[in-house]
């Protein structure tokens, strides 16, 4: 695990899967860099489309895909409440997750899941990646 700093808190990133002996991934060619990523993509492949439980579990609701996400974070009733402000603010924020929980069911999850397969590239990956960490920790 590596403990780094941002903006002056610190989290633990957990480690990536390790790689099978002798097994080769596709950034071999293009350094260590990519390797952990490539790992966790790996590790999670096929089970993207079990993260929507989490707000399931915590929700206590029984929809899937976008109108989970609509329900679960509304912003005059939110079930689960991401909001970290008071009054107004406070009222931005969870429209504001709302859209980005809505959006990455459509625009991400949806059309991995129901559409053709069409490859992502490495920093598409990572950046979904990203993406999908900070939502998740907001809940």
């Amino acid at each position: 695990m590596t403990r780094q700093s941002r903006g002056g808190s610190y989290f633990v990133e957990p480690p990536a899967p390790p790689m099978r002996q002798g097994e080769q991934d596709e950034y071999s060619r293009k350094g260590d860099a990519c390797r952990p990523a490539e790992r966790t993509i790996r590790a999670s492949h096929g089970r993207s489309h079990h993260r929507p439980l989490q707000v399931q579990t915590k929700s206590g609701l029984t929809e899937t895909g976008v109108p989970l996400m609509r329900r679960a974070f509304n912003p005059q009733s939110p079930i689960i409440d991401v909001a970290r402000h008071d009054g107004r603010n406070a009222q931005d924020e969870r429209e504001g997750f709302r859209f980005l929980f809505v959006g990455a069911m459509a625009g991400l999850r949806n059309p991995r899941a129901h559409g053709a397969d069409l490859p992502d590239s490495e920093v598409e990956a990572i950046e979904y990646l990203a993406l999908a960490s900070a939502l998740l920790r907001r809940i």
